[in-house]
C-alpha cells in the first residue's frame, strides 16, 4: 500500500511524468492495487478470522463484497499490467510509430474500458447467492453449487488470457533486446575501415542499427 501510494503521489505531483502515455497504465495499476489493499484484504481478514465463527459458511453480504472487490480490482490490476507490457512492447518494436498507435485518447479509452468491464463483471456477484467457499476460490463444497463455472470463468479471463499476453509481450521485448545487443556489439568490434563509407548513415551505422539503437534506449527506460 505504501509503494502504491508513493507511485500515485509522484505521478500526480510531477506533470512531466504524465507526458509518457504508458504512465497512465501504471497509475491505473497503482490505484487498483491500493484499492484492493484497502478493501479486499481487510474483508478477507475478517471473514477468515476465528473471531467470527460460522460466518464463512453463510450466504450473506460480506462474501458478495469480497467477490466484488476481488473481481473488480483483480481484473483491472491484471489487465493494467497487461496493457502496460503491450504498450512498452509497441514502444520498443515500433519506436517511430508510437505517436500514431499510442495516442492519449486511446490510452484513456483503454483504462476506462478496463474499469468498466471489471465493474460489470463484479456487479454480477450481487445477482446470486455466493457462499464463502466460492467467494474465496477454494474448491470444496462449492463444486456442488456452481463453483466450477465460477472457477473456469475466473481462470480464463482473470489469469490465462492476461498472463498469456504479458508473456508474449515480454518475449517480444526480450528478442528485440538480444538482437539489438548483438548488433551493437558487432558495430563496436568492427574497425573504422570495415564500416560503410558511402552512406549517409555512416556516423550512426545502417538504418536498421539506428532503429534498433532507439529500441534499446526505450527498453532501458522501460527497465528503469
Amino acid at each position: 500500500m505504501i509503494m502504491n501510494s508513493l507511485v500515485i503521489a509522484v505521478i500526480a505531483r510531477y506533470p512531466q511524468l504524465r507526458e509518457d502515455r504508458t504512465t497512465l497504465f501504471m497509475f491505473s495499476l497503482s490505484v487498483s492495487d491500493l484499492a484492493a489493499g484497502c478493501t479486499f484484504m481487510p474483508i478477507s481478514a475478517v471473514l477468515c478470522s476465528r473471531v467470527t465463527p460460522g460466518v464463512v459458511d453463510t450466504v450473506g453480504l460480506l462474501p458478495k463484497i469480497h467477490a466484488f472487490t476481488m473481481w473488480w480490482f483483480g481484473f483491472n490490476s491484471m489487465y493494467s499490467l497487461c496493457w502496460l507490457t503491450i504498450s512498452k512492447a509497441i514502444v520498443i518494436l515500433n519506436p517511430f510509430k508510437v505517436e500514431r498507435f499510442l495516442t492519449r485518447k486511446r490510452c484513456y479509452i483503454i483504462v476506462g474500458m478496463n474499469w468498466m468491464i471489471g465493474g460489470l463483471l463484479a456487479i454480477s456477484v450481487f445477482t446470486r447467492d455466493i457462499p464463502w467457499d466460492i467467494a474465496r476460490c477454494t474448491y470444496g463444497r462449492a463444486n456442488e453449487r456452481g463453483g466450477t463455472e465460477a472457477y473456469l470463468l475466473h481462470f480464463v479471463f482473470g489469469v490465462a488470457l492476461p498472463v498469456s499476453l504479458i508473456v508474449y509481450g515480454t518475449l517480444r521485448i526480450f528478442i528485440v533486446v538480444v538482437r539489438t545487443h548483438r548488433q551493437i556489439v558487432a558495430l563496436l568490434v568492427t574497425t573504422p575501415s570495415e564500416r560503410p563509407v558511402s552512406s549517409r548513415f555512416t556516423r550512426y551505422g545502417p538504418p536498421e542499427t539506428c532503429s534498433s539503437f532507439a529500441s534499446f534506449r526505450y527498453f532501458s527506460t522501460f527497465l528503469s
